[in-house]
This record gives C-alpha cells, sequence and structure tokens, in this order.
C-alpha cells in the first residue's frame, strides 16, 4: 500500500494536518453548542477553515496535476456542503466564502460535462444531494447559472444507497482505507462506511 504521505501532494497533505490540527481544537471545547460556538470563534477556527477552503479551491482551479486537481475539487465540495449539513460547533466549519462555493460548484458541473468525473465524487455528489439537497437548491435559486448542476443531481435518483445496490458494477462502496491523509472528508466517509452494503 503507498504510504499516506506519498498518495497526495505536499500541498494536499499540508491542508490535511492543517485540518486535523483545527479538528483536535474542536474536539477539545466544551460546554453547550452555543458555548463551544464562542469559543471556535474566539480561537479563530472558523476563519481558518474557510482559509482552507479557499487554498483548496484555489488547487482545484489551478493545479498542473488532475489528481491535485480532482483531490482538492472533492475536499473543497465536502467542506461546503458539511458546512450546513453539520452543526459548526461540531464541524469547526462557518461561514464561507459564496463566490468560492459557487466556484467550486461551477467546476463540478465542468468535469461532468467534460466526462472527467470519477467514480468517487460521482457517489459522493449523490450523497450530498441525498442528504442535504437544500443547500443545492437554494445556492441555485440565487445564482442559475448552477440550474445544470441541479438538474444533474436530481438525476442521481436513490442517491449513494441506489448506485452501490447496482449489478453492474460500475459504483464501489468507499473502503475505509483510501480515506485516510484526506482531512475532514476522509473522516467523515470513514466513519461512514459501515452505512454502506457490502
Amino acid at each position: 500500500m503507498i504510504p499516506l504521505e506519498d498518495r497526495f501532494s505536499r500541498k494536499l497533505n499540508e491542508l490535511s494536518a492543517q485540518e486535523d490540527e483545527l479538528m483536535q481544537i474542536v474536539s477539545e471545547v466544551t460546554g453547550l453548542m452555543e458555548q463551544k460556538h464562542s469559543q471556535l470563534v474566539e480561537l479563530n477556527v472558523f476563519q481558518r477553515y474557510a482559509q482552507i477552503h479557499k487554498q483548496y479551491a484555489v488547487l482545484a482551479r489551478t493545479s498542473a496535476e488532475m489528481g491535485e486537481q480532482i483531490e482538492a475539487l472533492k475536499r473543497a465540495l465536502f467542506i461546503q456542503w458539511y458546512a450546513p449539513s453539520e452543526p459548526s460547533c461540531f464541524s469547526g466549519i462557518s461561514e464561507l466564502n459564496r463566490h468560492v462555493e459557487t466556484d467550486i460548484l461551477q467546476e463540478v458541473h465542468a468535469w461532468i460535462v467534460q466526462g472527467k468525473l470519477d467514480q468517487e465524487l460521482h457517489w459522493m455528489l449523490a450523497w450530498y444531494y441525498q442528504i442535504s439537497d437544500f443547500y443545492f437548491e437554494y445556492l441555485e435559486r440565487i445564482d442559475s447559472s448552477l440550474h445544470p448542476l441541479l438538474h444533474y443531481l436530481k438525476s442521481l435518483k436513490g442517491g449513494a444507497r441506489y448506485w452501490f445496490s447496482q449489478s453492474d458494477g460500475i459504483f464501489e462502496p468507499p473502503n475505509r482505507a483510501t480515506f485516510g491523509g484526506r482531512g475532514q472528508m476522509g473522516k467523515y466517509w470513514s466513519a461512514l462506511r459501515g452505512d454502506f452494503p457490502e
């Protein structure tokens, strides 16, 4: 198996380490949800996570390496989907730059149109839309350029569970071993692994 530090670029590994540092801080705050949120504001966690999101977005658009592009795209997409899907006091993610979010979704759609979407990102999109369709529909209402992407997401009927149940073998359930060293996205999918059929 390829060592985690060799699977991704140095920049992606650095950003993953920064995410790990922020998640450690999130795990250590105490009190009620509102108290935890206030502590994370004081510790600058939300602002730092927004900067990580921006850096992933820049890599997704400008990297000369396709593997780095799509990995950065996946991580940026996860962060902006997770922000409204999980309370900020548990995720460490709060207000993100709306223009950056839109750019990422437009980039995702460009990959779909160009036929570059890999299997992993396909079922991630299906899952994200199944869990938090309101997020994508809200952004589409305020930015009509996202309409084609929303149309595509709606075509993924049944979400990720549907794709994993197909007998054609195109889609494989996530494997915990593939998610190490991939920031909070990796931790989320690794923890969720037991929810999918074997």
